[in-house]
């Protein structure tokens, strides 16, 4: 999935004025990666500079319990 699907899916399920809803859409990004590989997190590195020139972030990471240390 790149950016433009995920926004797609924003705007397919979120409810309220389309305006404002691919608004809204426009300032999220979706990034995939492996975390046993390094270059996963070069390109994380690489997006999040791109996007960094804006204010007011908020992450979601979402870690699969697989990989949480019981």
């Amino acid at each position: 999935m790149d950016d433009d699907v995920f926004r797609k899916k924003i705007i397919d399920s979120v409810k309220g004025e389309d305006g404002l809803r691919k608004s809204f859409a426009e300032h999220c990004h979706y990034f995939s990666g492996d975390y046993s590989e390094l270059s996963s997190f070069e390109k994380l590195d690489a997006k999040l500079a791109k996007i960094s020139k804006l204010s007011n972030h908020i992450f979601y990471l979402a870690t699969p319990p697989s990989l949480i240390s019981k």
